[in-house]
């Protein structure tokens, strides 16, 4: 439930770094930034999607609720691959976000 939280983080952090890129010069330094917050912003909504999925799937009080998602649970190869795909995304999620808060830094501090 807490990987959920940190999506809308990363979009208010990606707002916050569109003002730091109106607030400075264009320097190439500022623009891989915001490239590297473009994806960011990607990953981050795909993350959201795969681990709502993982939830929904998972959680049983849900496919009570919803027969159709009590088969979704009951299926093996959706299951795997939703923690695969988790697993991958959540890596992918965090190498980008240190990635571009690192070209922020950088930028910011000109290094």
């Amino acid at each position: 439930m807490l990987a959920l939280v940190l999506v809308p983080i990363s979009l208010v952090t990606a707002q916050v770094g569109e003002q730091l890129q109106q607030s400075r010069p264009a320097t190439a330094m500022i623009q891989v930034h915001a490239q590297q917050g473009d994806v960011l912003k990607i990953v981050s909504v795909i993350f959201f999607v795969i681990v709502a999925a993982m939830i929904v799937t998972s959680y049983e009080p849900i496919g009570r609720r919803f027969a159709f998602l009590g088969r979704l649970r009951e299926n093996r190869v959706l299951g795997v691959g939703l923690l695969m795909a988790g697993a991958l995304a959540g890596a992918f999620f965090l190498y980008q976000s240190i990635i571009t808060g690192h070209s922020g830094a950088s930028s910011v501090w000109g290094r």
